[in-house]
């Protein structure tokens, strides 16, 4: 008998139990604003659907810089190609000549083209300025574009389920007791986070910052390093050797002149003194430098095409960073959300 009384109390156990399971198949979402109903049919496509969503947000985001991103990198761009322009039609010119002879007959021509490079050049294109105003612009587009995301997830989810649960709440209890758990997708997905300051982040030479790493390479030392600039370095050297003048700061200035401490008079006094022994040879120098400018040319030009490449993929890591960051916030808000639900820890939110 006792065992009998036994098999009855523990069907009868098992009976409530499975009754309680069967109610925790639903679950209350509030979705924008909504509160809706969702058994656990439509709970597993909520999961797809969001873990769909996340896997495109990382493509969102950069696809919302995309027309910005060409737009800036050409004003750059033509920026860029117009120093390139004014830098080479300075170099090739007659006074740009006379004085580039003089400086290497002083044996100072690699630290000259350096500076020349870094003024006509380097400075006017301030690609620095140009890149600190564009991380600027580039993290307030993402988070904008984040911030519509959220939104967008949000009243998708809204249409997607609001039409079956309309009446998803009519005939439930609004005891506590007898309420489904709820989970405030809201919350989850648009909580806000304190975010920092930006311009503390976009300090010159920070290491996580665009301009850092690429402005700083952009160099007059590295310019000067291609093989048409060196090309016409060397033949330069190699025609002051070929008249016989020697590459030193007295030969240069002449007998009995010396321009120490008055570089500028010295440079004048040296290349006027070189126009009147070289002649014929100085314009042979002119025409043989003014077959390397094509080269040269391309060479600049060519330049802006790695520093562009290396400007996107700057650009396209700050947007992985941000998806990533973005991702496991969710993360965590939809776990400290599932725990204070009391959802098992089996069960996932964000699918």
């Amino acid at each position: 008998m006792g065992l009998v009384l036994l098999a009855i109390l523990l069907a009868v156990g098992l009976g409530h139990n499975g009754m309680r399971q069967s109610d925790n198949d639903a679950v209350r979402f509030i979705i924008h604003g909504e509160p809706m109903v969702l058994d656990a049919t439509e709970q597993a496509d909520l999961q797809g659907v969001l873990g769909q969503r996340l896997g495109e947000l990382e493509s969102t985001l950069q696809s919302s810089t995309q027309e910005w991103q060409d737009a800036e990198l050409e004003k750059l761009e033509a920026d860029y190609h117009a120093a390139v322009d004014g830098y080479l039609d300075w170099y090739f010119s007659a006074t740009a000549t006379y004085t580039r002879l003089g400086i290497a007959l002083t044996g100072d021509l690699d630290e000259w083209m350096h500076e020349q490079l870094e003024e006509r050049l380097v400075r006017k294109v301030a690609l620095e300025a140009s890149l600190t105003e564009m991380s600027r612009q580039h993290h307030a587009i993402v988070t904008n574009a984040e911030q519509q995301w959220q939104q967008n997830t949000l009243v998708g989810l809204q249409e997607r389920y609001a039409p079956e649960s309309s009446g998803a709440l009519e005939g439930v209890s609004t005891e506590d007791d007898a309420m489904p758990t709820t989970v405030n997708l809201d919350q989850i997905i648009q909580r806000k986070q304190s975010q920092p300051d930006i311009s503390a982040a976009l300090q010159p030479h920070s290491a996580s910052v665009v301009p850092a790493s690429i402005a700083t390479g952009f160099t007059a030392k590295r310019l000067v390093a291609g093989k048409a600039m060196q090309r016409v370095r060397q033949q330069l050297i190699k025609f002051a050797a070929r008249v016989g003048i020697q590459v030193t700061r007295s030969s240069a200035a002449g007998a009995g002149t010396s321009f120490v401490g008055t570089p500028i008079v010295g440079i004048v006094v040296t290349t006027v003194g070189i126009a009147a022994t070289v002649g014929t040879e100085y314009i042979a120098l002119q025409r043989a430098e003014a077959k390397h400018r094509p080269a040269m040319e391309a060479e600049l030009h060519d330049s802006w095409g790695n520093l562009e490449a290396q400007i996107r993929q700057a650009f396209q890591a700050q947007e992985q960073a941000r998806a990533k960051a973005l991702r496991e916030r969710l993360e965590q808000q939809a776990e400290e959300a599932r725990k204070q639900s009391g959802l098992p820890d089996t069960y996932r939110i964000l699918g």
